[in-house]
């Protein structure tokens, strides 16, 4: 008798040893496993990472002109058209400045394109500068540029435009002394394409008058 219960206390030890030895490999195949998890996991937040930079890079890409720095022709022309409905919802003003950079083809022919990819950087620093945070500037396409006026009527447009203009005759670049024409044009109910004719058309005539001035519309 006292054999037999010497020989099942025996088999009951070794099958808890092997019992043990059971957990402790899947204790250690568990560990091995959750490593292993949290390094994919590791990697999936990294790569994860790296998609919304990729992903806010091309946005911004999308919408950024890239030589200037500033909004580019397409997020302007979405820009107008939110202004124009939320105008004609709140009956609020806003003004539009377009910009052309004087006698631009010289300077790249004279000085080269290096120097005019210069000024057009360094005059698209000092609109973004000469304006309000909520004011929207952009390359309108070439040496233009065009800036959304939030809430300002003509009046206060053409002070905007003569700081401008003042900042701008105060530049140099490589001793070449620069100077800008603005159209200017006012809001009044216009489409989109219209505003922009007139604002246009304000430019065309500060360039006839002799440059390096400001035309409204209505001058």
């Amino acid at each position: 008798m006292r054999y037999d219960c010497q020989i099942i206390t025996n088999r009951l030890l070794n099958y808890l040893r092997e019992e043990k030895e059971i957990v402790e490999r899947e204790r250690e195949e568990l560990k091995k496993l959750l490593l292993l998890k949290e390094r994919e996991v590791r990697y999936l937040r990294n790569y994860i990472r790296e998609l919304e930079k990729m992903l806010n890079y091309y946005k911004a890409s999308s919408v950024i002109d890239e030589l200037t720095n500033v909004y580019n022709r397409r997020y302007i022309i979405e820009a107008l058209k939110k202004e124009i409905a939320f105008a004609n919802r709140t009956g609020e003003k806003f003004s539009l400045a377009l910009i052309d950079v004087d006698n631009f083809k010289q300077i790249n022919d004279q000085y080269g394109h290096e120097v005019g990819d210069k000024v057009l950087e360094l005059i698209a620093y000092e609109l973004q500068n000469s304006v309000r945070e909520a004011d929207i500037v952009g390359r309108w396409g070439g040496d233009e540029f065009i800036i959304i006026l939030r809430n300002t009527d003509i009046n206060r447009a053409r002070k905007v435009a003569e700081r401008i203009l003042n900042y701008i005759r105060n530049m140099k670049v490589n001793s070449l002394k620069l100077s800008v024409s603005l159209g200017l044009a006012e809001y009044q109910g216009e489409n989109l394409k219209e505003l922009i004719k007139k604002a246009d058309k304000a430019l065309y005539k500060a360039k006839e008058k002799g440059k390096d001035r400001i035309y409204i519309t209505s001058d």
